[in-house]
């Protein structure tokens, strides 16, 4: 068997991407990857990380190449908005909160030409509260949930005072997203709340959602 013939091997065995260690591991070349890759046979999904052509859906693979690139990173804002259906938006990239250490600057790498809108914050809660885990590909990707995405959207707009350059959602948007919420059954206002103390604009927030009359219970 040729090392090629190992990789793709590997490759099909996979749930999704194989990082690069486990092919130096089997004393594979880099070569190897690098031929299969402009044969079409593997694509790099983000730096470092290879995939079986065709094993992971195109529309997926942006999520999947942050997820590999930032697994303490979580997708947010209009990007999950649009997956929690509370949205049509689409946002220009992918909209995500990541760790400081990265000041606001993420190459997801690979094949991925996907530009990341990259929030960091002092607030290390931005990171833990209120984020689910999407299983893409063999691969866990992090994305708030749906509470925590309708504080994200009220934070990062002018109904939060930002700065024009910080917002990333208008008062039309959280607005919008507020009234599909609301019309969920598994949606719950008090969560909601509590996700804004813990991220620190439970007032601001509260005296914006009795305007549409929704109260803590």
């Amino acid at each position: 068997m040729t090392h090629a013939d190992s990789v793709v091997d590997m490759l099909k065995q996979a749930d999704g991407a194989l990082h690069l260690s486990c092919f130096v591991n089997a004393n594979i070349p880099h070569e190897t990857l690098s031929r299969l890759v402009v044969a079409g046979i593997a694509v790099r999904t983000a730096f470092g990380y290879y995939a079986l052509k065709g094993k992971i859906d195109s529309r997926d693979l942006p999520w999947v190449g942050f997820a590999l690139a930032l697994p303490d990173g979580a997708l947010g804002l209009l990007t999950a908005a649009r997956f929690h259906g509370m949205t049509n938006e689409q946002p220009e990239s992918i909209q995500a909160f990541v760790p400081r250490r990265y000041g606001g600057s993420v190459n997801i790498g690979g094949d991925c030409t996907e530009h990341v809108d990259a929030i960091s914050s002092r607030n290390p809660r931005f990171l833990t509260v209120g984020i689910d885990s999407v299983r893409l590909a063999g691969t866990d990707v992090r994305v708030t949930d749906q509470e925590r995405t309708l504080v994200d959207l009220f934070i990062f707009s002018p109904l939060n005072r930002v700065r024009a350059a910080a917002a990333r959602a208008t008062d039309q948007t959280f607005f919008d997203a507020l009234q599909r919420c609301a019309a969920n059954p598994g949606f719950s206002i008090d969560r909601l709340h509590d996700i804004a103390d813990a991220l620190g604009c439970s007032d601001r927030l509260v005296a914006t959602t009795k305007l549409f009359g929704f109260r803590r219970k």
